[in-house]
Parts: C-alpha cells; structure tokens; sequence
C-alpha cells in the first residue's frame, strides 16, 4: 500500500517532466525501478528519501545538461556532468555546496550500477567506481543558526496556541527533524508516570530510535486535552485548521510569524532545534553513544562530527573549571532554563520553565533554595493569587464602609 503510493506521486511528478521533455517514459520506468530496489535491498527507506532520489536523478537530465536517456548514457557523459557541476559553464548556474555535489555523485553511482546489472546500461562498473565524491564538508552547521535554550523559550513563550507551544517543546527536546514532527502519530507516543513519556522514531535513515522525553510531556498532555480529534492510533499528532496533518511549508510559516512577533532575526528555521539539541547536549556532556542512538538510532554515524566545531568553544570552559578560574562564558548556565524539573514533593517531572508542579500544585524551587522570600514571590506572582488578593481587599473595604 505505502509502496504504492509513494510510486504515484513519483509517476505524476514524472508525468509533467515527460510532457516537457526533460525526460522520457524509459527514464521515468528506470527511476521508479530503482527506489524499488533500493527500498528492498536496504530493508526499506523513507518516502522522503525516495523522493529525494528521484528528484536527483530528474535533476541529472533536466538541471545539468545530460541530453541523452540514461540507458544511453556512456563514460564520458557522465564524467562531462559532474565536471559541469563542479565547474558550471553558464553565468546562470548556481554553484552547488560540496554535500549536495556528493549527494549527486553518490546516488548516480548507484544509479548506474544498478542500470548495469539489470543490463540496461553498457558502461563498465570499473569505470562507474572510479568516480569519486569530494570530501565531506562537516563544518555545515553556523553557529549564529543555532539558537540558545532562552531563545527557544522566547519561541515558546510567544507562541500562541498549546499545539505550537507543543511542537517547539517537543522537536527540541526529541531532536526531531521537521518531517518527524509532521508525520508523527500518537501511536508513537509511550506516557509512562511521573510526568516522563517516550517516543518511538523512524527518520530519513529508516532506523528506528528510542527518545526519551522529560520537559515536552506535560505539554503533549495540554495539547492532547484539546486535540480537535480522538488522541490515539494513527492520527496525526499535530493537525492543521483543517484538522489534516501539518505540512512543513505550515510549519515553517508558523515558526517564521513567532520569530517576528518575538523580535528574534536570526536566520532559525524548524531544523535549527534539531541542531540546537544536539550541540546542547554535548556541551553538557552527554555520552557520544546517547547522542548517536537517540538522535540517529545508530552507533556507526558520522554525523556528529559535523558540530564539534560548533561545540569547540566548550573545551576553554572545561579547562578554566578544571583550573578552578573564573570564567565569563555563560552558556551553561542559559542553556540549562527548559531542562525538565523534578518536584521535591512528589517526584513529578514538570518542564523547565514551570514554577508550580503539574501534579502537586507546589512551588518547584522556593523549598530547594530554603529562600522565604523566593517561595512567597512564586505565590504571588499566580493569576490565583492577585484573584483571591482583589476579593478580599474589596470585601474588606466593603466592610470598612459598613463601620463608617
């Protein structure tokens, strides 16, 4: 059944793209031959990486001069196209980063073996390995793009709904990539007690990884409380205004009208809290294998390396700690405010930026710190607080009247 959809959305994809002649029907039976095999031989991948693989191989004869069907295609041919995409000729094309070059490089390769070996191609698989991708670029991720724990809670606060207020809480702490969130089900979703729940997560990788959640799950539970549809199975966690499932270009509108009425301008867009939790969480320290089997659900990755340039300015912190010296880098202390709060009365896990537990109804941290005053401010500062301080000041004036 998926099968079948996602080759359909491939054909009609193909079908405008024959009509225009940047490619033909044999190419378009071709591709979609391929991502069969692909999905088969590699135990099955995401429907987004499918379409990504179509999407490159169209590329190759519609963006990048490849004048002949890929059956027809020799040697030459295919060293002349990535010439052209190292080396673009024309004014016009736009020099493209050395990740999507070996993205390109990659997938023809694979491409053509296959055409090789379903005896749809003559070029010698020799030949088709003597290709070679450039390095990797692993320094891909800016700094400056990577927003810090108070400017996500600034997003938080400044959403307006529980669902946004919901998605942002959660795709930060989950890590989740944009199209996780999207496609996410409430039959993914384990609720266990004490405030704490987790997430079963199959991403672009097609490896499932177990995350674990603390700070989002109260919120899920809010949103869960007023989801317009029954909360459970296969429906879709997060729903548009016309209760069909969030696409990304809504989710990306969404995040972009937050960021204006919160005055933030940096360049943030839904993929930058999946980066912002991974740096954050080697900044603080938590182990190469967690990071990879929550984020990656997979020991073998390389991706990592991609932020620890970004993490590099947290080795001058551990040696001024490990000197004893004062140091003026206050990162750890900012990006530790969402980190999920645990309740001294009941043991309940309440987000970071709770004062009062969501279970107990007790001032988080006034009894930690032991401060009367911090204790007395949580109570006041509650919306309960000024409504029962208003009533008695006015029954008290009232009656003060009466006496006079």
């Amino acid at each position: 059944m998926r099968e079948k959809m996602i080759l359909h959305d491939i054909t009609t994809y193909h079908e405008k793209l024959i009509e225009l002649g940047y490619i033909t029907k044999l190419d378009s039976e071709l591709i979609k031959k391929y991502c069969i095999n692909v999905d088969m031989t590699r135990g099955g991948i995401s429907d987004r990486r499918m379409k990504k693989i179509s999407y490159h191989l169209v590329g190759l004869r519609k963006m990048y001069g490849l004048n002949k069907q890929f059956s027809e295609c020799n040697f030459e041919d295919l060293k002349n196209l990535f010439f052209e995409m190292r080396h673009p000729s024309s004014k016009d094309s736009k020099k493209l980063k050395q990740n999507t070059i070996n993205d390109y490089v990659s997938i023809t390769k694979s491409f053509f073996r296959f055409l090789v070996n379903q005896a749809h191609s003559k070029i010698l698989i020799g030949d088709i390995e003597s290709i070679k991708p450039d390095g990797k670029d692993s320094h891909t991720k800016l700094q400056e793009n990577i927003p810090d724990q108070p400017t996500i809670k600034k997003i938080i606060d400044y959403s307006i709904t529980v669902r946004d207020k919901t998605i942002y809480n959660l795709t930060y702490e989950a890590g989740l990539r944009p199209s996780e969130v999207c496609n996410l089900r409430w039959n993914q979703i384990n609720f266990q007690n004490n405030g704490k729940a987790s997430l079963t997560v199959r991403g672009k990788t097609n490896k499932s990884r177990h995350v674990p959640l603390r700070s989002s799950v109260e919120y899920l539970k809010m949103h869960k409380n007023t989801y317009p549809l029954k909360p459970e199975g296969n429906n879709y966690v997060f729903l548009d205004k016309n209760q069909k499932k969030l696409e990304y270009a809504a989710f990306r509108e969404q995040l972009i009208d937050v960021l204006k009425r919160a005055g933030i301008t940096n360049n943030i867009t839904p993929h930058c809290f999946r980066h912002a939790r991974i740096t954050h969480m080697i900044n603080s320290g938590v182990s190469e294998y967690a990071i990879k089997m929550i984020m990656w659900g997979n020991l073998k990755t390389n991706e990592l390396a991609t932020y620890s340039h970004i993490a590099n300015k947290d080795l001058d912190y551990a040696i001024d700690n490990l000197n004893n010296l004062k140091t003026s880098d206050n990162d750890h202390v900012n990006n530790h405010i969402l980190d999920a709060k645990e309740c001294s009365f009941c043991n309940h896990i309440n987000p970071g930026n709770y004062k009062i537990c969501a279970n107990c109804n007790n001032p988080l941290e006034a009894y930690s710190t032991g401060h009367l005053e911090q204790f007395t401010k949580v109570i006041e500062d509650t919306s309960e607080f000024k409504l029962v301080k208003d009533i008695i000041q006015k029954i008290a004036a009232s009656q003060a009247n009466n006496l006079v």
